[in-house]
């Protein structure tokens, strides 16, 4: 039995359900909203045991959603917010024992715990090139930064914002951007930690999927448009960026999976640029990134390949 976590409308897992059934696979998906029975047995010297929905599911996928321990006549408690985080180290319990056990693919905490900072010094060690990178809450030190680097860009340290001020008025943020001396000038001399980098002249970004031991890479020729040149994510609709498959060398692809081992991760979506220099840098990870549009551009069938593989794991 695989046992499907996600969202609601997720076109993704629609069509790697379509190939489970195909595969004559037996699946269940469980929504936000859905209910979900946990039983964790410990004891001293003996294994743990974990149950959900009351049975020992064969595999568990976690795509764009978490298991919900939380009966629905509570969620407008007034201790909402204090279950919820209760409910947490019961979701990082499961994961962490059934990823080490080979059972679970994907992950719900990683997402809400995604460490921009962390991620960058892990993928260091690890080999990869980063950008140069500085956070701090004085003003005089990032204006040094500008002036050593000339060019600088800044992003969210943990999630960009969407912040409803009124029913109609909303803020948003607006992805990677680059910083100018005047923005810098405007701030306080001591303000909240901005998170900004050296800007990296790049010929090309590209977005890789992991799963299990499975890489699919797909380069993004960003550079072309004015638009999307700091950030492919500033889509243009009406001329999309060229997108092709890349095949990355060996040596990187070894340095992508240590990453990921070293961060317990067994899925998920990295970003990295191919800069002037013919070098590869890692920028960040999205533990629950999208993958669909990589296999459509690309023809990979990405989602039968994971329909295949959940359903061939023992």
């Amino acid at each position: 039995m695989v046992l499907i976590v996600s969202e609601a409308y997720d076109k993704t897992t629609d069509l790697v359900i379509e190939w489970l059934d195909s595969l004559g696979t037996n699946f269940i998906r469980c929504l936000p909203n859905h209910l979900s029975c946990i039983e964790i047995e410990l004891s001293s010297g003996g294994d743990s045991k974990i149950k959900i929905n009351n049975e020992f599911v064969k595999i568990i996928w976690v795509q764009r959603g978490k298991l919900n321990f939380i009966p629905q006549e509570i969620d407008k408690s007034n201790f909402i917010n204090y279950l919820k985080k209760e409910e947490v180290p019961v979701l990082k319990y499961c994961e962490e024992i059934l990823v080490e056990k080979g059972i679970v693919v994907g992950s719900f905490i990683e997402e809400i715990y995604n460490n921009k900072i962390l991620n960058l010094k892990i993928a260091e060690e690890c080999g990869m090139k980063i950008p140069h990178s500085v956070i701090t809450n004085e003003k005089e030190k990032i204006i040094n930064f500008l002036n050593s680097k000339k060019k600088i860009i800044t992003k969210s340290i943990y999630h960009p914002p969407n912040i409803s001020l009124t029913p109609t008025k909303k803020i948003k943020g607006k992805g990677t951007v680059v910083v100018t001396a005047k923005q810098i000038s405007s701030m306080s001399d001591d303000s909240f930690p901005s998170f900004v980098q050296e800007y990296i002249e790049k010929l090309f970004e590209i977005r890789v999927f992991i799963f299990m031991e499975k890489i699919f890479a797909m380069a993004i020729f960003s550079q072309a448009d004015d638009k999307t040149t700091i950030d492919y994510r500033n889509y243009n609709r009406e001329k999309p960026n060229r997108y092709v498959p890349f095949n990355l060398p060996d040596k990187e692809k070894i340095k992508i999976k240590r990453f990921m081992n070293r961060k317990k991760m067994n899925s998920g979506s990295i970003d990295l640029i191919y800069n002037n220099k013919k070098e590869y840098v890692f920028l960040e990870i999205n533990p629950q990134g999208q993958f669909n549009w990589v296999s459509e551009y690309c023809n990979f069938y990405i989602e039968k390949e994971i329909a295949e593989c959940l359903s061939n794991i023992n």
